[in-house]
């Protein structure tokens, strides 16, 4: 199965993102056996050459980067699909009529508006577009970053726009947004969390948020996530971290 299929079947999977330009580091996370990446460029410094040669390594290696892009306008999605993404983690989509914007950015007619060209997508024209546009549309991934509480209050209207395939939480811009900022264990977030959640499972559609340790594992998997998210710079410096405090006797 593609990674969409696999997202949609609701099979649990370990994503690694990346928000600084690495191509290296993409490498290692297909080593270390992570089975999707997302490359974050709205949280990094990556302009589109830098997103494509992370696009590239990721091919390279084997597992479908997703990217996540500093914006939704329709021009930047275009640019990193038509370099081989193999979707997008769409930030702050908090409305039915934004999950239907970001869709037509998305897919080709006629099923979005997205523009067709000669490019890596397409093997640069090499696929015969009527192939290359039906294969596009059935297995690019779209991701809904739900970061406002406005988003959870919509989450059945995004949800009902059928080409979204996963809502992905962000706790630090939701809890901003509910004016509990950084309190990731205040029940209100975690109700809001929670209710999303429910509401993509229930709408057959996968759930997923960025994971801190491996003790949030089993927790994170009874409320309904399909998808968790390791950070390099989590494992850079959390792992670092263990070393030196080893070292140093600190325990």
């Amino acid at each position: 199965m593609n990674l969409r299929q696999r997202l949609r079947a609701g099979e649990e999977l370990l994503c690694f993102s990346v928000n600084f330009h690495s191509p290296t580091v993409v490498e290692m996370g297909a080593i270390a056996g992570f089975d999707f990446y997302n490359i974050d460029a709205e949280h990094g410094p990556m302009d589109i050459v830098a997103i494509d040669e992370m696009v590239r390594a990721a091919a390279a290696a084997g597992v479908p980067p997703i990217v996540r892009p500093p914006n939704n306008d329709p021009d930047t999605i275009l640019r990193i699909l038509d370099v081989g993404a193999a979707g997008v983690m769409a930030p702050g989509i908090s409305s039915m009529a934004a999950a239907r914007a970001l869709v037509d950015a998305v897919k080709y007619p006629p099923l979005g508006k997205r523009g067709l060209g000669l490019v890596r997508a397409n093997r640069w024209g090499d696929e015969p577009a009527a192939e290359s546009t039906r294969r596009a549309n059935e297995e690019t991934v779209i991701i809904a970053l739900i970061e406002d509480i406005a988003a959870v209050e919509a989450i059945d209207e995004i949800l009902g726009v059928d080409e979204i395939d996963v809502v992905w939480i962000g706790p630090a811009d939701l809890s901003q947004s509910m004016g509990i900022t950084g309190q990731y264990g205040h029940p209100e977030l975690l109700a809001a969390m929670s209710r999303a959640v429910t509401a993509a499972r229930a709408a057959g559609r996968g759930a997923g948020v960025a994971l801190g340790a491996t003790s949030q594992i089993d927790s994170l998997r009874s409320v309904g996530y399909t998808c968790l998210a390791v950070q390099a710079k989590t494992l850079l410096i959390g792992g670092g971290r263990e070393f030196v405090n080893a070292f140093k006797g600190r325990g």
